[in-house]
């Protein structure tokens, strides 16, 4: 029997046996993906009754597929017709192949019975409940056939945070994981370039092209990382230095809310605080799905008890009638309350997100140690998890691509955008100065500098005043 096709040793091979439901089976570039998905195909075609699905992201996407299919499926004697196409084997099984252009593609094939799906590129689905939907039409009634979904990727695109999530990726290649609900099983598999033998033999400088890559793209694209990739939206994220322990907050600090509302969509509400240096802590978050303006208000008031909040800068959306009940959601914040000033934030998307890139950019204070404007708590779970994960919007490039899960970055530009643009710790030590008793901020300048710390260049603003011993 002559052998047209054979899985290499190793990642291939291994995503190709997995029994789990779903596999995905991704990471670097070249690792032999899209030959898997074909042959992983291939398992039933003797089966009269065997129907499968592929997905591809769009229509040209899904050409250069076909393509390649009908070289890979010529020996078995398929036949691909139609538009959208079908792929039909001698035996009588078949499958569909469709595309994803538009939002109710993953409405379309609901109530179908596919034995197997194939998705390929899966971080181009921008929301988890969309696979969901498309994953739903996997069941088998056929005996001998076991019904299973199979996913190739690279890291990045607008669903990069939820497939990584799904499928935890953290935990390493190969490591099943049961969902607590369905109880059905997923894994994980990790394909790198060297485990594509036949790519490296046949386009040695594959590996030196990607190597030369800006070392975002070289991260995923060669070390198959996904912590890091093009297209993030917020690339100065760094966990080391803008996720801090908790402490106590000192009580004379200002302190702020964030909220974006949201009710099938998680209401997202952050609460900050700010040092007398000028930098911001994200200290508390709410994360939550279900709740009303009068639910979510009595949430904020309880966790805000015995705070002072100087403001909440919220959704401006919240001045619009929501819910079909009539009630205008900023009306119902402010109502029968005085705790907290519920106003509508400024809905600048371009210039707000320009400006908490801002509190995320490092910066080196005078002795070259790193710091930024914005640290979160290590508590704030949902913030550090979603923020890093965000994309461009691919047709408007200053925004951030709204399928992603945005809402706590919502909640902290309404945040930012009602907050003046803080200034270096040096130069907010200063403006301090001015509003505060002058003796008083001679005494603690005075200390700093004995301590040999560079707070201020231009001592000029002293000699100016009359010298006070009196400290």
């Amino acid at each position: 029997m002559q052998i047209h096709w054979q899985p290499h040793s190793g990642p291939q091979t291994q995503a190709l046996t997995r029994p789990e439901f779903e596999v995905l089976y991704g990471g670097a570039r070249g690792g032999g993906k899209t030959d898997a998905g074909f042959a992983w195909l291939m398992r039933h075609i003797d089966n009269p009754r065997y129907r499968f699905l592929v997905i591809r992201r769009n229509a040209e996407d899904l050409s250069d597929w076909l393509d390649r299919a009908k070289s890979f499926y010529a020996p078995a004697r398929a036949v691909i017709t139609g538009r959208p196409a079908t792929i039909r084997f001698p035996s009588g099984a078949m499958g569909r192949v469709g595309h994803l252009k538009d939002e109710n593609a993953f409405d379309h094939y609901q109530g179908h019975e596919y034995q197997r799906i194939l998705i390929e590129e899966l971080t181009q689905i921008p929301r988890e409940e969309r696979y969901l939907k498309l994953i739903s039409s996997c069941r088998s009634t056929v005996d001998g056939i076991k019904s299973q979904v199979f996913c190739t990727t690279n890291p990045g695109g607008p669903g990069h945070l939820w497939v990584k999530q799904r499928f935890r990726v953290s935990q390493g290649s190969g490591v099943r994981y049961i969902d607590p609900i369905s109880r059905k099983t997923r894994v994980f598999i990790s394909a790198r370039l060297t485990d594509n033998p036949t790519l490296m033999a046949k386009d040695p400088e594959y590996e030196a092209y990607l190597r030369s890559l800006p070392e975002k793209t070289r991260k995923a694209w060669l070390e198959g990382s996904w912590d890091v990739f093009e297209g993030q939206f917020f690339d100065s994220f760094d966990t080391n230095l803008h996720v801090c322990q908790p402490f106590e907050i000192p009580k004379d600090w200002a302190r702020y809310i964030g909220l974006d509302y949201g009710y099938t969509a998680p209401s997202a509400v952050g609460w900050f605080a700010i040092s007398p240096e000028g930098i911001t802590y994200q200290y508390r978050e709410l994360y939550r799905t279900g709740l009303t303006f009068e639910s979510l208000k009595q949430e904020i008031l309880k966790l805000s008890k015995g705070e002072k909040i100087e403001l909440a800068m919220v959704d401006p959306a919240l001045r619009a009638k929501g819910q079909g009940t009539g009630i205008v959601g900023l009306e119902e914040l402010n109502k029968d309350q005085s705790q907290i000033s519920f106003i509508p934030a400024d809905n600048d998307r371009i210039n707000g997100w320009g400006r908490l890139r801002e509190y995320y950019r490092t910066r080196k204070d005078s002795e070259g140690n790193e710091y930024a404007w914005l640290k979160i708590f290590s508590t704030c779970r949902e913030t550090i998890r979603s923020v890093p994960e965000l994309v461009h919007d691919p047709h408007r490039v200053e925004d951030l691509d709204t399928d992603g899960d945005d809402h706590c970055a919502d909640m902290q530009r309404y945040f930012v955008m009602g907050r003046p643009m803080p200034a270096d710790p040096k130069d907010a030590f200063l403006q301090e100065a001015r509003t505060m008793n002058h003796h008083s901020y001679q005494y603690q300048l005075r200390k700093r500098v004995m301590n040999g710390e560079d707070v201020y260049e231009d001592f000029e603003f002293f000699e100016e005043e009359e010298e006070d011993n009196s400290y």
